[in-house]
């Protein structure tokens, strides 16, 4: 096997872009790094970095773009096909600082969020502000997560339509926008 290029050029430059904090080269980063939970065999990156903003990814991909340096995507970590593992060293590019809902509209029921939104992060997104009450909480204990989802969504434009039918309140459309 031919031994792994050396990316120090784009290492480099990465750290110039980033704080210290979001491009790590400890060597205890870039062994947790190695894996991910399948069976695929293990390989360093030579980099981890944590990308806020759009901007910074633009920024990172185009350094790697010069330095033709490797780049792999990640966020939880769990995949189970070795798709995570570096296998030719590089950039791991790890998302999860990006975790903002950007968007949600309930009359087309879809949000906009960014790759480091967790299910739960949804989740307690909707339950504080698209609550379910008690009388459907039995009927969706036995649904699927993605359920409580779309419930709170229709329920939400349900609630709109009754109230634009019935000229009782105001219909609003929620949509948060990152800084």
């Amino acid at each position: 096997m031919a031994k792994a290029k050396d990316y120090k050029s784009a290492v480099d430059r990465l750290k110039e872009i980033l704080p210290a904090d979001r491009a790590l080269t400890k060597q205890e980063t870039l062994v947790e790094y190695s894996t991910d939970m399948s069976e695929a065999d293990a390989s360093m990156p030579h980099v981890v970095v944590f990308p806020e903003t759009t901007e910074e990814v633009v920024e990172i991909i185009k350094i790697a773009n010069d330095e033709k340096c490797p780049v792999v995507p990640s966020v939880a970590r769990t995949n189970l096909g070795g798709l995570t593992v570096p296998t030719s060293g590089g950039i791991m590019l790890d998302l999860t600082k990006m975790n903002k809902i950007l968007k949600v509209n309930t009359d087309e029921m879809y949000m906009v969020i960014e790759p480091g939104v967790t299910f739960q992060d949804v989740k307690d997104y909707l339950e504080k502000n698209h609550p379910r009450s008690e009388e459907h909480t039995s009927e969706l204990q036995s649904h699927s997560f993605i359920s409580y989802a779309v419930f709170c969504l229709k329920k939400k434009k349900k609630q709109k339509y009754e109230a634009n039918t019935q000229h009782k309140h105001k219909a609003t459309h929620i949509i948060i926008h990152s800084r």
